[in-house]
């Protein structure tokens, strides 16, 4: 029976120790992808088909986490106010969240649209709009 042929596959213990280890650390899973050599799709789809890995990915940010927790809660028992505050916020936020209300409109026409590109490539406004009107027509 021939051996298995091509690449051989990037998933070994050792990225997956990697993986865990950085995540354990308080990586981000997209940085912990990528100190590995991997992209987080990549991450994604060993947690689908890895069982152990998956595992191992939840538990080390659970526990990094809990540490996270851990820090907090002993800044709070030391006085810290903003510490207090801020967990308070994000447990309680019905309670604790400052709130604004904020209406924004925003009003642009093409032609403004088209005069700052044509402005910032070096271009006529004109072409630059009817370039957009031309696109335009042909989407409807």
């Amino acid at each position: 029976m021939a051996g298995r042929r091509g690449r051989p596959p990037k998933y070994n213990a050792d990225v997956h120790k990697a993986i865990v280890d950085n995540l354990r650390m308080g990586c981000s899973r997209t940085t912990a992808a990528e100190l590995a050599g991997i992209n987080r799709i990549t991450l994604t789809d060993w947690c689908a088909k890895y069982p152990t890995f998956s595992g191992d990915v939840e538990e080390a940010i659970a526990s990094c986490k809990r540490t996270a927790s851990a820090t907090i809660r002993q800044a709070i028992l030391k006085g810290d106010v903003q510490s207090a505050f801020r967990y308070l916020a994000l447990q309680e936020r019905s309670e604790w969240t400052e709130t604004k209300d904020v209406n924004v409109t925003v009003a642009v026409t093409v032609e403004q649209v088209a005069e700052r590109i044509a402005r910032e490539e070096g271009l006529d406004p004109a072409d630059v709009i009817a370039e957009a009107e031309r696109i335009l027509a042909e989407t409807r």
